[in-house]
């Protein structure tokens, strides 16, 4: 049990940082690299909150958020 403890507790940091650089990158000005690298870390964070057992749409709902707003453009690309 300890070792699943440990493990959530390093995913939840890798998710802060992953999350603070989204949101450092998104309130950039919004260069396609910027965007790029928003949604890179967006992706990383909800994966991380995701792995260590909790809801990214309640934790971290904006860059949730973003990654649907992501997801629904690769759709619409892709028809």
């Amino acid at each position: 049990m300890a070792k699943k403890t440990t493990l959530d507790h390093h995913l939840m940091i890798s998710m802060i940082a992953e999350y603070n650089s989204f949101r450092d990158y998104a309130s950039r000005s919004q260069t396609q690299q910027n965007e790029d690298i928003a949604a890179f870390c967006a992706v990383r964070a909800v994966r991380y909150c995701e792995d260590a057992g909790y809801n990214p749409q309640s934790l971290i709902t904006d860059a949730y958020e973003f990654v649907m707003q992501i997801n629904s453009k690769m759709k619409a690309v892709s028809l």
